[in-house]
């Protein structure tokens, strides 16, 4: 949903990177949702057959760092697919994409040290220690490395929409397990690089 939706009224991190986005039982209401918001969608064309159905079937650069149940959830998944006549094909992405795991590190670092200079001048007390790294620089992140990954970022979004232009769907793991127990919020590695490059994730 990467700028289908305004973001007016939410806190602001990242240019690049903050996405509104939203979960439900059916895709139908999704939809729903998405009408209620003023999503800016296209039209979503019929799905082909099952028998003309492409999967690409990505582990991607972090596959190792998903624990074994998610790792055989995603096979599982493939298996099941191939067997309802669909056609998955394993992608392996060029290796220079595991660059973007820390790409959107460093974009969202960099561009928060604009979106909390605000709350860092008017309440620095109450700021987590993480925010206030961010307007500080406490990564040493300069002009210049900020622009080449913006830049590397921009030419793998154009290289991954032509990889991926011969699918209907990528298949990928979502999160490294099990949801954490409350107070933890996780690993979202499995995340970043699809935001990253601004693809439904």
């Amino acid at each position: 949903t990467w700028n289908v939706v305004s973001r007016d009224g939410a806190k602001g991190t990242s240019l690049t990177l903050d996405t509104v986005g939203w979960y439900g039982r059916s895709v139908s209401d999704l939809r729903l949702v998405a009408e209620a918001l003023g999503a800016l969608l296209e039209p979503v064309p019929a799905a082909p057959p099952e028998s003309r159905m492409r999967i690409a079937l990505c582990r991607t650069p972090m596959w190792q760092r998903a624990e074994p149940a998610s790792q055989a959830a995603v096979e599982t998944a493939a298996e099941r697919l191939r067997r309802s006549g669909v056609r998955v094909d394993m992608l392996e992405l060029p290796a220079h994409f595991s660059r973007l795991t820390d790409c959107n590190r460093l974009v969202l670092t960099a561009e928060g040290r604009t979106g909390f200079m605000a709350e860092y001048r008017s309440a620095y007390p109450l700021l987590h220690q993480d925010l206030r790294d961010h307007v500080e620089n406490r990564y040493g992140y300069t002009a210049a490395s900020i622009c080449e990954a913006l830049d590397f970022s921009a030419a793998c979004r154009s290289e991954f929409d032509r990889i991926a232009a011969g699918y209907d769907a990528v298949l990928v793991p979502s999160a490294t397990g099990e949801a954490p127990l409350a107070g933890d919020k996780g690993d979202s590695v499995f995340q970043r690089m699809w935001t990253l490059l601004h693809v439904p994730c």
